[in-house]
């Protein structure tokens, strides 16, 4: 670890700027999920939301559609 430190720092700077990173890391995550979470609220509440298995079926159409169409030009 000693070698990671830059020219004139502790290892206690290190750590410190460390942990101090992890923790705002940590408050950004949860502040993405918790505004995640609140833009799904309303489809779920409504059930009007398209189920995860339907669009990814799409979207693996739409790549064999792309594969197939550049194999065609190749």
């Amino acid at each position: 670890m000693e070698q990671a430190l830059e020219e004139g720092e502790t290892m206690a700077a290190l750590v410190e700027k460390a942990v101090r990173g992890e923790v705002t890391r940590r408050r950004e995550h949860a502040e993405f999920v918790r505004r995640s979470l609140a833009a799904i609220k309303p489809t779920v509440e409504a059930g009007d939301g398209i189920p995860a298995d339907a669009v990814i079926a799409k979207l693996r159409a739409r790549v064999a559609q792309a594969r197939k169409k550049r194999a065609q030009t190749a």
